[in-house]
């Protein structure tokens, strides 16, 4: 028997959403709002299998570099300071925002994944 949660999972007319939109949303929404650099990082979490992740981070001040993640707070979506989703692991590419939207637009224009 399906569960609530698999029928919403499972909607034809749906595409769930990735950490490539996501990071690049998260970047664009903090850094424009809050003034402050940012970056998305790249991470190989299976190396077998050639899968990366990737996460936008927001230069603090001080100069450290801050994880961000999205949240649905009850109303809507919002982005706020986080960890590492893959904090043993380190980034082997480290990308301005322009730049990830670059490659992004590049790999859609080319019919790539």
């Amino acid at each position: 028997m399906s569960s609530w949660y698999d029928k919403l999972m499972n909607e034809p007319d749906e595409e769930a959403t990735w950490c490539v939109p996501s990071s690049m949303f998260n970047a664009f929404a903090w850094g424009s709002k809050r003034k402050v650099p940012t970056r998305i990082i790249v991470q190989r979490v299976d190396k077998e299998k050639n899968i990366d992740h990737m996460q936008a981070e927001y230069q603090q001040e001080d100069g450290t570099w801050v994880p961000l993640s999205e949240f649905w707070n009850g109303k809507s979506m919002v982005v706020r300071p986080f960890k590492r989703h893959y904090p043993n692991i380190e980034p082997y590419r480290v990308r301005a925002l322009d730049e990830v939207f670059k490659e992004q637009y590049d790999m859609i224009k080319k019919g790539g994944e």
